[in-house]
């Protein structure tokens, strides 16, 4: 048996594993959350509160309700029989004003099991993504003012925004660029605000002043990724993960390069 008891030998008897995994004990909550909703109003009453929680948590979260969609009708008439063909809006106005207003502690409820649910659906797929993460960033320890620009992008990686993570591993590539292009006094703070390059021309000039060499290949993919993210189109559901981390891999090793020519960071004590 191998003498480190968390090393790759070490007997399965060494550290006994617990019975569950976290993201079990997160829906036991959420479980607990909808019985004490079944508990209040009993369980016909909870199934409909669960629907108008839905309606309600949907148009907040898509930040857009079509009222003409034959969908939204549909769903109403499951929930509410005999109100097909009706006019759904002044039931949505009912429901927002009592939401906003708080006036309805049970449909509050409602609508917080729902963001409940999608949260511990994000919680659960981020363990997979941990884990992903602790292969790229095995490398560590990374500088400490690298670390202060990677760590949005992780967790937005982490929680399973992509399409966000990409573009936020550029924006952290554009800061980090500002920052040493000033330091070294290509441009001035002044002509920065003036002239507003983008990513890929201060990334021409940190390349004619030979301030990034071994990981320009990556910069230029990363903020080649992020435009066509921004500008020209999503990527598809089923590479879009693998696109993000790939954004985080090159943003380790661009970040990495830049930072020995970082200005010093600020003494403390002055």
């Amino acid at each position: 048996m191998s003498e480190d008891p968390f090393g790759e030998d070490a007997s399965d008897e060494a550290i006994p594993a617990p019975e569950f995994e976290v993201w079990n004990h997160l829906w036991s909550g959420y479980d607990m959350a909808y019985a004490d909703l079944q508990e209040t109003i009993g369980d016909d009453a909870a199934r409909i509160f669960d629907s108008l929680g839905s309606f309600v948590y949907d148009a907040l979260t898509r930040l857009v309700v079509d009222l003409s969609d034959p969908n939204l009708t549909v769903a109403l008439e499951e929930v509410f029989p005999g109100t097909s063909g009706s006019d759904p809006t002044v039931l949505f106005q009912s429901l927002f004003q009592a939401y906003r207003a708080g006036s309805s502690p049970v449909l509050r409820h409602s609508v917080e099991l729902q963001l409940g649910s999608e949260a511990i659906s994000r919680a659960q797929a981020a363990f997979g993504r941990l884990h992903l993460l602790s292969e790229v960033l095995r490398s560590a320890p990374l500088p400490i003012r690298v670390r202060r620009y990677l760590a949005e992008v992780v967790h937005t990686f982490l929680f399973g925004f992509d399409a966000a993570s990409i573009a936020l591993a550029r924006s952290a590539f554009e800061q980090m660029a500002r920052e040493v292009l000033v330091h070294k006094g290509v441009y001035t703070t002044s002509r920065l605000d003036r002239e507003k390059p983008t990513a890929l021309n201060l990334m021409r000039e940190l390349k004619r002043e030979n301030l990034i060499q071994n990981s320009l290949a990556k910069a230029e993919t990363l903020v080649t990724r992020a435009n066509t993210v921004a500008h020209k189109h999503m990527y598809d559901e089923r590479i879009m993960q693998q696109q993000a981390l790939t954004s985080i891999i090159e943003l380790v090793s661009v970040l990495t390069e830049l930072a020995p020519h970082q200005p010093p960071p600020p003494d403390p004590t002055t």
